[in-house]
């Protein structure tokens, strides 16, 4: 089994915690920080928000996607203190995951003041509305050892159009030549992983 294909198989595997807006992660003795993809009506209904600014109080304001902003800030409270003291050495998550993990390798750089020593994204739809120029040398440097990973086709790591993601994508063989739910499978993103 490829090493990336054991990353993802560990980002749809639980147990996981349930915290917040009916957020699911979990932290593993690695250190390893999943968020798990969409999988209840809550999460559905949160995907399908739209833009509003970060944080509160921002010198130079981003805007990011309501829903994906909404759900990481409900469990940020316990999850940075994880962060400042070491804990964390990997963010990942797939679908509605990989949008929360970006949201978390973000925060991560912003409360280390360094990147995150690995970090992969499965699916990841697009969790960035607007970064301004002036901030693209530290979304660059937060984000330069990320790694996105999706399928050719998969309608989910298009949207919400015009929005964005951070780090190295790879777009693997698998999937469709058309945008399509079907390339978003977990057994289409297998396939293409098997073969990294």
């Amino acid at each position: 089994m490829s090493h990336m294909l054991t990353i993802f198989n560990d980002t749809i595997n639980g147990p996981w915690k349930t915290s917040g807006l009916d957020v699911q992660y979990k932290l593993d003795h690695r250190g390893v920080l999943t968020f798990q993809c969409t999988a209840s009506t809550g999460d559905w209904i949160q995907n399908f928000r739209f833009w509003r600014k970060a944080y509160k109080n921002m010198d130079t304001v981003w805007y990011g996607h309501t829903g994906f902003l909404d759900l990481y800030h409900s469990v940020r409270d316990e999850l940075t203190p994880m962060y400042k003291y070491g804990l964390v050495t990997r963010i990942q998550g797939f679908s509605q995951g990989a949008a929360l993990a970006q949201l978390a390798i973000e925060d991560y750089f912003f409360q280390t003041g360094k990147p995150i020593e690995s970090a992969y994204c499965f699916g990841c739809p697009h969790p960035f509305a607007y970064v301004p120029g002036k901030l693209k040398p530290y979304f660059t440097e937060a984000f330069s050892k990320t790694y996105i990973y999706n399928t050719k086709g998969d309608i989910v790591s298009m949207v919400p159009p015009w929005y964005h993601t951070y780090g190295a994508i790879t777009i693997l063989p698998t999937g469709t030549w058309y945008p399509s739910a079907k390339a978003h499978y977990f057994d289409v993103y297998r396939a293409g992983l098997a073969q990294c």
